[in-house]
């Protein structure tokens, strides 16, 4: 798993194909004592009572009144440009309504009246790809002198000290294209948190003594990130880039790119701090999120009176050369030295910028045919051979420019003395994607999974909504920000073709993870001191795996039969209880029984407590406990891989008394699942 979350870090902005994997079978002993909850989903209630006193008809009047009036000032604000039909979930009961204000600012509105929490975040288009050559980690600078004091809100730590007083937070965080600014806060102190948040944009104050505290602070986030294994990976990528592309520069920033070697070549670095916020800090390539338990139309006035202030320069976002790598780069081979004890291989494609079509995605597909776990995958063949313990793939864009195309394979240790067998196979699955062609039936699949995960997706944490609501409205029209992500369902084989195309031997990097490699590390990437070393891929190796045979052994996954088409919830029981009863009770068994009338979602939820008194005696027991629920999990990977893309979810676990067993099914496929 620690893998696993290294790579997902790694590629925030990728399309991941991953899974986590659960699963059982009829191994248990007679020690074993059975313990059932069952939750079943019931239908919703139709009926609905309203009792009104005299005093809540008065206040609705007032209510009233109020909203005749805000909707009045409302239709006063003609350069305003509303998008009321922003396309949401079946199942989202919160409202949300798109702005883009005179000053070109682009606007989400979250209205939740029964939220605990309010929050904000805003993105501006801009990043470390954008520093100034001289001044590496000028936009992470920038980030951190933002929260340090505006002409409005002066006191350095004003801003801070009113969120943590009102039982808020705030963060930020600066990526090669975007930097992102977010916080939360308790619901009645969101105006007051909003105004303050708006000074950052509108007329930070960037005091000298501010300045030089504050490149301390960036040095320290730089030397905590040090030793952190995915930092130094990605630092290597950026420094084999080729001179003079954006995509090469160090942007964490330290004490001696913001402070040491500018000072000795008599650069000020506050009036460059000064002049960047006033070259791309711009309205019309920000986008700002809000969530409050106002209405809409309060928002929207509290927004507008708050946000309008901040200039519009009609900055251009930059657009970047779409090779970042010199031609000598591709078909090489790149040693690492990790400070953990990792052991990885990841083949690197540089791409075409695919944002525009994200109706179609031809990544998505490509990720799930080459990340899929099931029968005749990659992973299966590998897992096979002992090869490999996980492996993932996606697609990295990097906007107004380029992308990567990623697949990444957790190494055994028998599998670093297979490399080069390992990549041969990889290019052997893509030799038979490409002569099956694209799958109508494979596209339609995931056509409908991306519908049903959209569809039931769990409510969204508010911080979490806005940060990533903040990013899709760099990207996708307003009306689309909340389905972009989930809804592609225009077929276009030919993009599927045309990527497919590009992932070929001759314009692979080849990037090797592992503390054996120590002897191929001639060479130190001088920001985090990570050795490593390169190899030309000789002209015989890329010609094989041009060439390579089929592997009988691979194969496209078969249908998904566990996707479910019904979604129809069951009646209320006429007994219904409001808790847990016992339904059945035997010396060996006891099952437990609540019917769902809360969350009201087409989905069973079965926990299964298989009680051992001897699971945790002592050390010995312990361990065979443990073996066995990784051997089950291992064991039913390739069927249970399905049942987990179509949301059916199942979580084995050792307990203190022996193993838990759990499963989140809809209720159409209860009974097919345990078939």
């Amino acid at each position: 798993m620690f893998v696993r979350q290294i790579l997902s870090s790694a590629l925030r902005f990728g399309k991941l194909q991953k899974r986590s994997i659960f699963s059982i079978t009829n191994i248990w002993g007679s020690l074993y004592k059975f313990q059932v909850v069952i939750d079943r989903s019931s239908q919703i209630d139709t009926r609905n009572i309203h009792e009104m006193s005299s005093k809540s008809l008065d206040l609705d009047q007032a209510e009233h009144t109020d909203s005749k009036m805000t909707v009045k000032k409302l239709q006063d604000m003609d350069t305003i440009i509303r998008v009321n039909n922003i396309e949401k979930s079946e199942e989202d009961t919160r409202d949300y309504r798109g702005l883009q204000l005179e000053n070109g600012l682009k606007v989400l509105l979250i209205s939740d009246p029964k939220t605990d929490v309010s929050a904000a975040a805003l993105a501006v288009q801009i990043g470390h790809m954008s520093d100034p050559d001289d001044l590496p980690g000028l936009a992470h600078f920038c980030e951190h002198m933002l929260f340090l004091g505006t002409e409005k809100y002066p006191h350095e730590n004003g801003y801070t000290n009113y969120l943590s007083q009102s039982g808020g937070s705030s963060n930020a965080s600066t990526y090669p294209l975007m930097t992102k600014y977010h916080f939360y806060v308790a619901p009645d102190k969101l105006e007051g948190a909003l105004d303050r948040f708006a000074q950052f944009f509108i007329a930070p104050l960037f005091t000298p003594s501010a300045t030089e505290r504050e490149i301390n602070a960036v040095n320290s986030e730089h030397e905590k990130n040090l030793s952190n294994d995915v930092w130094r990976i990605k630092q290597v990528q950026r420094h084999l880039a080729k001179c003079g592309h954006a995509y090469k520069k160090f942007g964490s920033g330290n004490k001696t790119t913001l402070y040491d070697i500018p000072k000795s070549q008599n650069i000020d670095v506050r009036k460059e701090l000064l002049s960047f916020h006033k070259k791309w800090y711009s309205a019309n390539i920000m986008s700002l999120a809000v969530l409050g338990k106002e209405s809409l139309n309060e928002l929207e006035l509290m927004i507008i009176e708050k946000f309008s202030e901040i200039e519009n320069k009609n900055v251009d976002v930059p657009k970047w050369p779409p090779q970042p790598f010199d031609e000598e780069r591709y078909g090489q081979k790149v040693f690492i030295v990790p400070v953990k004890d990792l052991r990885s291989l990841t083949i690197c494609f540089t791409t075409d910028d695919l944002a525009e079509f994200y109706k179609s995605a031809p990544d998505g597909y490509l990720s799930h045919l080459l990340g899929h776990e099931g029968k005749g995958s990659i992973l299966s063949e590998l897992r096979r051979l002992g090869w490999c313990n996980g492996l993932l793939s996606g697609h990295q864009n990097t906007l107004k420019g380029f992308g990567f195309f990623e697949i990444y394979v957790d190494l055994t240790e028998e599998g670093l003395n297979h490399v080069d067998d390992i990549v041969n196979i990889i290019f052997q699955y893509l030799k038979m994607l490409r002569e099956v062609g694209p799958q109508k039936w494979i596209f339609d699949e995931c056509v409908k999974l991306n519908e049903m995960h959209f569809r039931f997706k769990e409510k969204e944490k508010p911080e979490s909504l806005v940060t990533n609501a903040v990013t899709s409205m760099q990207i996708y029209p307003l009306e689309e920000v909340l389905t972009a992500p989930f809804l592609n369902n225009e077929w276009r084989p030919d993009l599927i073709t045309k990527l497919l195309n590009e992932l070929i031997p001759s314009k692979c990097r080849i990037v090797l993870v592992g503390q054996s490699y120590e002897k191929h590390a001639d060479l130190v990437e001088p920001f985090y001191q990570t050795k490593y070393g390169t190899l030309r891929i000789n002209d015989a190796t890329i010609k094989k795996w041009e060439n390579c045979e089929l592997n009988e052994n691979l194969a496209l996954s078969l249908p998904n039969a566990f996707i479910p088409e019904n979604f129809d919830l069951v009646p209320f029981d006429c007994d219904l209880s409001k808790h847990p009863i016992i339904i059945a009770d035997t010396p060996i068994l006891r099952v437990w029984h609540k019917q769902d009338d809360y969350y009201l979602k087409p989905k069973t939820c079965m926990s299964f407590n298989l009680s051992n008194p001897i699971a945790y005696l002592d050390p010995l027991n312990f361990n065979l406990n443990y073996l066995m629920v990784s051997l089950v999990k291992d064991q039913l990977n390739e069927y249970i891989y399905d049942a987990e893309l179509a949301d059916l979810k199942l979580q084995v676990a050792t307990k203190s008394n022996g193993i838990e067993v759990c499963f989140l099914l809809y209720i159409s496929f209860r009974i097919h699942f345990f078939t």
